[in-house]
């Protein structure tokens, strides 16, 4: 009975050692940056018609409070013939992020008839200098 409770303690202490030992759900990226998950909690990208001419875009990324800068990188609109199936850049807004633990977008853009329009970024949260997460996002497709 006592061998039982020994190693049933010491199974717990294995898993609590192990949590902080081990970095669960991390991976380096290019830039030699730890990319973490559980950073980024929600995250919403789309787009939907104002008028003939115009383009809404909103978009969230909303992080765990201990983020310190949070957004979007390479946030791009791209555009497509009706009848074609590449994707061309139409704008390019670059990043938009703030130091801040959530960042909300919307912005109008003026746009041609006859294209499908469709939004793009990588949503970011930085922890610190090692720990960040980014995660790609596509919107749905509008059509003028």
């Amino acid at each position: 009975m006592r061998l039982k409770r020994v190693i049933a303690a010491m199974m717990v202490l294995i898993c609590i050692l192990g949590s902080f030992l081990i970095p669960t759900f991390a991976e380096t990226n290019s830039n030699n940056e730890i990319q973490t998950s559980g950073l980024i909690y929600r995250y919403n990208l789309s787009l939907s018609k104002k008028n003939n001419t115009t383009v809404i875009i909103n978009g969230l990324t909303d992080c765990d409070p201990v983020v310190v800068k949070c957004g979007f990188k390479n946030l791009k609109v791209q555009r497509r013939a009706n009848s074609s199936s590449s994707w061309t850049d139409y704008h390019d807004y670059g990043n938009d992020y703030i130091d801040s633990f959530t960042n909300a977008i919307c912005k109008e853009l003026s746009v041609d008839p006859g294209y499908q329009y469709r939004a793009t970024c990588i949503h970011y949260a930085k922890k610190n200098i090692l720990n960040t997460q980014t995660i790609s996002n596509t919107s749905n497709v509008v059509t003028f």
